[in-house]
């Protein structure tokens, strides 16, 4: 049984291919075409949601703590939202999400909401929560293999020994099987990755259930791709002069490492253009040869 999140370089750079961000950046957020006008006349305004009250109905062993941010967090969603899509989106992902942080991974909910008053801009609801928890599951134990689809690097070893993958993951044996420590482990070994150049890394999480001793086994899949060296280094948008005081961590035949590469916005914010970030770069990657080619293009505002 997989988790449900497949885990990547978070906030990679665009591949080749794709458009980074440019001028476009410097516009006014409330400046309108005539067919975004044309597009809202005659759209009907549905009125603004406000929760009176949650309840939770079922045994819920949830802190009242983690209850009280979920009720927050509705009430603040509710009031940005339009439609019913609200409250689907709120059961699916903050409900059940806050039960996985405390090791009830089978658990259900339904959530309803009853109106309580109506009119042209105010639709005042109460929701009700059926929480069905399930059995609170520890962890068994955390193996890590070679994912069947990883055909990279022609063998079966893993690029780092399994004892410092372990080390990554904040979930020890006999826990409480936590969502939130294992998103904060696959997170800590993408970095470790990152910094290595494998820019294509993926982990796949896999888990087996022992119902009858509420138990889990966690398999993390690792499909690590080629690693990968720097070859060149180019920045569009800024005049010699600027191109000079600039600060280079990364130079060409260093290994690709994300965490320098973000640090190069930070390192350089006082001469890069207001706005700049790792969406205004493009990574063209050569893979026979394992190189990268990294394009700034930085916004320019007239």
């Amino acid at each position: 049984m997989s988790l449900g999140f497949v885990y990547v370089l978070a906030c990679s750079p665009p591949i080749h291919g794709q458009s980074p961000l440019n001028s476009a950046r410097c516009s006014s957020p409330l400046s309108l075409t005539s067919d975004d006008q044309a597009e809202l006349i005659g759209k009907k305004v549905l009125p603004k949601v406000i929760v009176d009250s949650v309840v939770f109905d079922g045994q819920t062993s949830l802190p009242a703590s983690s209850r009280e941010q979920l009720v927050a967090d509705l009430k603040e969603h509710a009031a940005q939202s339009a439609g019913s899509e609200w409250l689907e989106e709120w059961n699916e992902v903050a409900i059940r999400g806050a039960w996985m942080d405390e090791g009830f991974f089978k658990m259900t909910s339904t959530a309803k909401a009853q109106t309580i008053s109506s009119d042209a801009t105010e639709q005042h609801v109460a929701v009700t929560v059926h929480v069905n928890e399930g059995t609170q599951y520890r962890l068994k134990d955390i193996r890590f293999r070679k994912s069947p689809d990883d055909w990279s690097s022609g063998n079966e070893d893993l690029a780092f020994p399994p004892e410092v993958l372990r080390k990554r993951v904040p979930l020890y044996e006999g826990e409480l099987f936590r969502a939130n420590q294992i998103r904060e482990g696959l997170d800590s070994l993408k970095k470790l990755y990152g910094s290595y150049g494998y820019i294509n890394f993926v982990t796949v999480p896999i888990t087996e259930v022992d119902d009858r001793n509420g138990m889990i086994s966690l398999i993390l899949e690792l499909d690590e791709g080629k690693q990968y060296r720097i070859r060149s280094v180019e920045v569009q948008g800024l005049d010699p002069q600027m191109k000079g005081a600039l600060k280079w961590r990364l130079q060409p035949g260093d290994l690709f490492n994300y965490e320098l590469f973000k640090d190069f916005f930070t390192d350089n914010e006082n001469v890069l253009p207001s706005g700049a970030s790792p969406v205004n770069a493009e990574l063209h990657k050569d893979e026979k040869n394992g190189t990268v080619d990294i394009r700034f293009v930085l916004p320019s505002c007239p």
